[in-house]
């Protein structure tokens, strides 16, 4: 009786207002009312957005045609806590935008997404709070951050694309207390361009995301200048696969892959003033350090870290790191890429059953890496299924 009471509570809370419906079509020919017959063009949600009464409003996009915006969209509306503004694609169903990730954990299915296309550096930059972009497959060339999130808001299962090769390039940034779960964040430029996902808002959280940098040159996949929250996501390519910018950042750093960074996997700012820490990566085949400390001074906690095939495991190791390094395993520059992953050059980075990661983490019996083996029971795991931590 006490559960059945907790989740009527739950369910009839304030944070379970009721949402308004509204629809948006590319084959709209404007002057609609937002309704299912009668749908808004992508350009007039956005004025609806910033007329000030969307808080509450849920935008369905659906997926009829390419959205081409030849203009940046800034948005100003907010939503609030109990009231969100959510932006939803679909296709036939305003439930069916999500359709899972091709080969088990490979890329998001993108089927039933909408495709919003920026032409030359326009993108879509939102000032607003508490919004939710969700099931959206957006686009562009922006020589600054193609999507901004700005405070509460939320990025989730989206497919996000920047090919800009400007300095200042990237693709997403992570406002104050932003999340961006489930996603694939891609910084596309033959070279050049600054990063994947600037992570800089106090509080942000990146979960479950594949994010990828494909060239080498200058661009970090993640960089952050705040205590943000980096938690099973799959971390690909790039300059440094995470680049700590700040003195004063102090990211948890927990269940992710990196891997194929040009230089180290991860880098801490000289003169960091914070205890850094990383927990349960999986650390393999980067050209530069697997963690560098950049100097001995700085403090770093690892736990139950996997090394393989990097530079170096740990570069500038003071006496914090020696310290504070527990359960870690490390094969040097030993090994190769069939050691750990199920396809490497396919970019199929779930653990094999015979992976030293595997089973290896903390808690006990968890796997060390964004991949989680599925287990079949104390010290054993299923040979074939994976789960995506999410």
């Amino acid at each position: 009786m006490t559960r059945f009471i907790l989740i009527l509570a739950f369910l009839f809370s304030p944070l379970h207002a009721a949402i308004s419906e509204k629809y948006v079509s590319s084959l709209a020919g404007g002057g609609g009312d937002g309704s299912s017959g009668s749908p808004y063009t992508f350009t007039e949600m956005v004025t609806q957005i910033n007329g000030g009464s969307a808080a509450g409003t849920r935008y369905n996009v659906k997926a009829d045609g390419t959205y081409t915006r030849g203009a940046t969209d800034t948005i100003t509306g907010s939503g609030s806590s109990t009231s969100p503004i959510i932006i939803r694609g679909y296709t036939t169903t305003i439930t069916d935008g999500y359709q899972g990730r091709s080969n088990e954990f490979g890329a998001l299915a993108t089927t039933n997404m909408p495709s919003i296309v920026y032409s030359s550096t326009y993108r879509w930059s939102s000032t607003g709070d508490w919004i939710i972009f969700e099931s959206l497959n957006i686009s562009g060339d922006a020589a600054n951050t193609l999507i901004v999130a700005d405070a509460d808001s939320m990025i989730v299962r989206c497919k996000i694309e920047n090919s800009n090769t400007n300095s200042a390039a990237d693709v997403i940034s992570t406002g104050n207390r932003s999340v961006a779960f489930d996603s694939d964040i891609t910084l596309t430029s033959a070279s050049g361009g600054d990063s994947a996902i600037d992570a800089s808002g106090a509080a942000s959280k990146i979960i479950g995301c594949r994010v990828r940098v494909s060239t080498s040159t200058a661009a970090n996949t993640i960089k952050t200048a705040a205590s943000t929250n980096i938690i099973n996501n799959i971390i690909i390519g790039g300059n440094h696969g995470l680049a700590i910018t700040s003195t004063t950042a102090a990211p948890v750093v927990m269940g992710n892959t990196f891997v194929g960074a040009a230089a180290d996997a991860i880098n801490v700012v000289t003169g960091s003033t914070v205890l850094n820490t990383f927990w349960n990566n999986l650390i393999t085949d980067n050209a530069g350090d697997g963690i560098d400390m950049v100097v001995t001074t700085n403090a770093v906690a690892h736990f139950f870290n996997r090394f393989r095939d990097n530079a170096n495991s740990l570069a500038n190791a003071g006496d914090w790191s020696t310290a504070n390094g527990f359960g870690n395993d490390d094969d040097g520059t030993t090994g190769d890429t069939s050691t750990d992953y199920e396809n490497y050059g396919s970019g199929d980075y779930r653990i094999k059953s015979t992976s030293p990661a595997t089973n290896a983490g903390f808690p006990e019996n968890s796997s060390i890496g964004a991949y989680q083996r599925n287990q079949s029971g104390v010290g054993g795991s299923s040979p074939s299924a994976h789960t995506f931590v999410q």
